[in-house]
């Protein structure tokens, strides 16, 4: 995911919670997220707000967005938010490409169209009207094409492959895709999809797994930051339903506890020499919704440095920067902000994570 990199002045009127320190304010994220211009009439959701350097249409966020409408739509006061999610979900299914897979630049990815999955699933499961049931069908048969190859990116029915980079190669991110597939089981009755969701939790950590760290990939000892934490995501939620071996899930929260900056910021490359660093918004707030999951009590002092981190991320409007020293208003970093306040306030249940 891209992001540009322009200096902007720290946010003002931040949340604050007596012996918590700073943390963003989650009601002004959603009523940015639900208000703002970054999802047009038509339901199609920006990459971010920014009028120097205009965001794109980006169908893995709007897999996000869905997804963020059924969890809203599930609390109370939620049926606007149920009404977003089907706008969204309609303007998603357009973005599919003829091999049923998302992407962008003429490359279909099986990591975003298993995001996409997930909200339609969602909204479907909310709505109960059976509308989205068609894609999902097609979502679900380009997932399994794909994993059971072990090829994360298509570009003109063609695998794109690149062990250098971890979205073009079969590794982390594929834990949090057997979400979508296990999803794609329950919405169509499908066992299959659930089984291979399993082999591919068990190849990812075979592969992957390095004491605490998820690299990603079996080639390459890095870790990128946010694919680990979305490999920790998917695992949480995968051996929930008893699809995945829970073990390494201490051990991996707790590397992200080992790592994690004295400003409370995630960096997101570990163990590359020729990356360019940065403080992620996106790897910080996913970190603290691991960490609500998994211990919130043992990792309280981790959660709140993470909060505080984020909320100097916030703008007046409620949306989130990508990293502080960007001007570009991000959707997905928001959108993991906002649940991961609410988490920390509350019911942290990663069946419903982003």
């Amino acid at each position: 995911m891209h992001n540009s990199s322009v200096p902007h002045q720290p946010a003002a009127d931040l949340h604050t919670s007596p012996g918590q320190g700073r943390s963003p304010s989650a009601p002004r994220a959603l009523a940015w997220l639900f208000d703002s211009e970054l999802c047009d009439a038509r339901g199609r959701v920006l990459s971010w707000l920014n009028q120097r350097n205009p965001g794109y249409v980006y169908p893995e966020i709007m897999g996000y967005y869905a997804s963020l409408c059924a969890d809203q739509a599930r609390r109370p006061g939620g049926a606007r938010w149920l009404d977003r999610g089907r706008r969204v979900g309609r303007a998603l299914v357009a973005e599919l490409s003829p091999a049923g897979g998302l992407g962008r630049a003429g490359i279909d990815y099986s990591f975003d169209t298993g995001i996409g999955l997930c909200g339609l699933a969602r909204v479907d499961q909310l709505g109960g009207h059976g509308e989205f049931r068609p894609a999902i069908a097609r979502m679900r048969d380009f997932l399994v094409k794909s994993l059971e190859q072990r090829v994360v990116a298509w570009k003109g029915g063609s695998p794109v492959t690149d062990d250098t980079s971890w979205s073009l190669s079969f590794g982390a991110s594929a834990l949090k895709t057997g979400i979508a597939l296990d999803m794609a089981a329950d919405v169509l009755g499908d066992p299959a999809a659930r089984e291979l969701a399993g082999r591919v939790a068990r190849e990812v950590l075979a592969g992957c797994l390095r004491g605490g760290r998820i690299c990603i990939n079996p080639q390459r000892d890095w870790v990128y930051a946010h694919a680990h934490c979305y490999a920790l995501e998917g695992l949480c939620a995968l051996s929930a339903r008893g699809l995945a071996d829970a073990s390494p899930i201490a051990p991996a929260s707790a590397w992200l506890a080992s790592v994690q900056n004295t400003d409370g910021s995630i960096t997101n490359y570990h163990g590359r020499s020729d990356a360019k660093l940065g403080k992620q918004g996106d790897a910080t707030s996913q970190a603290v919704r691991i960490w609500c999951a998994v211990d919130r009590a043992g990792f309280a002092p981790n959660i709140v440095r993470g909060l505080d981190f984020l909320a100097g991320l916030q703008t007046p409007e409620g949306g989130l920067r990508y990293a502080a020293d960007s001007d570009d208003v991000n959707s997905w970093v928001t959108m993991f902000a906002a649940q991961a306040c609410q988490w920390a306030q509350g019911e942290a249940a990663m069946e419903w994570v982003l």
